[in-house]
C-alpha cells in the first residue's frame, strides 16, 4: 500500500491501520500478492479526515467574537471603575473641604471670640491701652492666619506651631496668673519640612484650657510636647491638670465642644488610616486623677 503517492509499504496482515493521520484528503492505493511476485490490480480508496472542532472556521469566528466581547467588557468595566474612583475622589475631596470649613468654625468657636473681645474691652476700660493694643494685634493676627490656613488641607508644622503659640498667648493674657503653658518641640523635628493637617492641635488645647483651667480653682497649666517616635512617626502629646477627660463633670460640660474633636477624628482618618488619637487620664499612685492626656500619632 501507499498513501498519497508515496513509496510502497509491504505488510503481511490482512488489516491495515493508519494511525495519527492529520486532517485532510488522502488517496490510499492497495495491491495484494500470494507469492510476492504476481500482484493484483491496484485498488484506490479516497477518504477525508475532518479537521478538529478548534480548527473549524465557525470556531475561529466564535472565539474572535467572544474575544472582542471580552475586551469590550473589560474596557467597559475599566471605564466604570475609573469613573467610580473619580466620583469617590471628588466626594472625599468635597467631604474634606467641608470638614476643613467646619473645623475653622469649631476651632475658632464663638465663646473664644466673645471672651477675647470682652478681654480687649476690659483692658480699654482699665485704661491699659498697651495690653489692649497687644491683645487686639495678636487676636487680629490669629484670625488672619486661621482664614489663610482654612484653604489648605496641609500646613507646615512651623506655621501650625506659630498659630498655636498666638492662641496660647491670647488665652494666657486673658487668664493672667491663673494659667501657664509650655510648648516643647524636640530638636530632631524639621518643622519646616513636616506637613500636618491644618489647625490640628488647637481643639485639644482649647479643651484643655476650657475644662482644665477655666473650671479649676487652682492655677492650671497646659503642656504641649512634640517628638519623633521614629523617622516616620510624629507624636503630639497635650497634657493638662484638669478634672480628667472621663469624669462626669468634664463629659457634661464638654458636650458642645466635642464637635471639634469629632471633626478632627474625621480629618485624621482622611489624612492617613495609620494616624491615631488616644485620650487618657494621668493618675497618682493613689488613683487620684491628675489631669488629661491627649496623644496624636501621625505618619509624616
Amino acid at each position: 500500500y501507499r498513501l498519497n503517492g508515496l513509496s510502497w509499504q509491504e505488510i503481511r496482515s490482512q488489516e491495515l491501520q493508519l494511525a495519527a493521520l492529520a486532517d485532510g484528503d488522502y488517496l490510499l492505493e492497495l495491491k495484494a500478492s500470494n507469492d510476492g511476485f504476481n500482484w493484483s490490480e491496484i485498488e484506490s480508496v479516497h477518504f477525508q479526515i475532518s479537521p478538529p472542532l478548534w480548527k473549524s472556521p465557525w470556531f475561529y469566528a466564535l472565539v474572535s467574537t467572544l474575544a472582542v466581547l471580552l475586551i469590550g467588557f473589560l474596557a467597559w468595566r475599566r471605564v466604570i471603575n475609573v469613573k467610580r474612583r473619580e466620583r469617590e475622589k471628588r466626594y472625599l475631596q468635597k467631604k474634606l473641604t467641608e470638614l476643613e470649613q467646619q473645623a475653622l468654625g469649631a476651632m475658632m468657636n464663638p465663646h473664644f471670640i466673645f471672651n477675647t473681645l470682652n478681654s480687649i474691652q476690659h483692658f480699654f476700660n482699665q485704661h491699659d491701652t498697651a495690653d489692649a493694643n497687644e491683645y487686639l494685634a495678636r487676636f487680629a493676627q490669629l484670625i488672619r492666619l486661621n482664614m489663610e490656613v482654612v484653604q489648605k488641607p496641609l500646613t507646615p508644622l512651623d506655621e501650625e506651631l506659630d498659630r498655636l503659640q498666638i492662641y496660647l498667648d491670647l488665652e494666657q493674657l486673658r487668664f493672667g496668673d491663673k494659667m501657664s503653658y509650655q510648648l516643647e518641640v524636640s530638636l530632631e523635628i524639621d518643622t519646616e519640612e513636616i506637613m500636618i493637617p491644618a489647625m490640628l492641635m488647637q481643639p485639644f488645647v482649647e479643651n484643655a484650657i476650657w475644662h482644665g483651667i477655666a473650671q479649676s480653682k487652682t492655677k492650671g497649666w497646659v503642656h504641649v510636647q512634640l517628638k519623633m517616635l521614629d523617622e516616620d512617626t510624629l507624636r503630639i502629646r497635650i497634657d493638662d491638670n484638669g478634672p480628667g477627660v472621663f469624669s462626669s463633670q468634664f463629659v457634661k460640660k464638654s458636650a458642645h465642644t466635642s464637635r471639634g474633636v469629632e471633626i478632627t477624628r474625621s480629618r485624621l482618618h482622611h489624612y492617613s488610616p495609620k494616624a491615631s488619637l488616644i485620650f487618657s487620664e494621668r493618675k497618682s499612685e493613689l488613683g487620684e486623677v491628675l489631669g488629661t492626656q491627649v496623644e496624636l500619632r501621625l505618619p509624616v
